[in-house]
């Protein structure tokens, strides 16, 4: 495994704990009881993507009643939402706090978070990386949002949202791959960096 070079152990890394997030958010969900009106509203989004696509509605009329709906089945699932921030703080925030920086990813393939002035790994520390990385930031501004903003504004918000998120998610991905030091966005805005495990602090 340590034949591999830290970037590639670090990417893969990534990629299992996505993995692992995914089928506990699954499980979660799961646990859960959905409210019976979620069903409802999803067969209405269908309905209204039909009558976009047969060309019975425009696409401001469609943007309109897609917007509400979507408004709403997100107020409907907002137990969901919250227990996927939590999800993420434990795993990614207050786990690696005091497992030296790993993630169950991290551990195996060998690779930790440390400060980049060699100072203690902090909470806070963490914190600012997954809003970064792993869509926290995203997350909880969409659980205000969905309270605060009408329909129309809080689609539109979603939707800049979903594409800031993703762009910061590449371009940390192509730091970490293209950059010399190895530091992705989340490791220059928390002043840390990922060596390996047997790597002094």
């Amino acid at each position: 495994m340590n034949k591999l070079k830290r970037k590639h152990r670090r990417i893969l890394a990534y990629i299992f704990d996505m993995l692992i997030m995914i089928i506990a958010v699954i499980l979660i969900h799961n646990i859960i009881p959905r409210s019976s009106n979620v069903a409802n509203l999803n067969t209405e989004l269908n309905n209204i993507n039909d009558l976009l696509f047969s060309k019975k509605i425009n696409l401001l009329t469609y943007y309109n009643r897609y917007s509400t709906v979507v408004h709403s089945v997100d107020k409907e699932n907002i137990l969901y939402s919250i227990m996927d921030a939590i999800y993420i703080l434990i795993y990614f925030v207050i786990i690696p706090t005091f497992a030296h920086g790993k993630t169950l990813g991290k551990k195996i393939f060998n690779i930790k978070v440390v400060k980049t002035d060699k100072s203690k790994l902090t909470c806070d520390d963490l914190l600012m990386r997954s809003m970064v990385v792993n869509g926290l930031l995203y997350l909880l501004f969409s659980l205000v949002a969905v309270f605060v903003f009408s329909d129309i504004i809080y689609f539109a918000i979603e939707i800049i949202l979903g594409i800031i998120q993703t762009f910061l998610l590449i371009t940390s991905v192509f730091m970490v791959i293209y950059r010399k030091d190895d530091k992705g966005l989340q490791d220059l805005l928390a002043k840390t960096r990922v060596v390996d495990d047997n790597e002094v602090k």
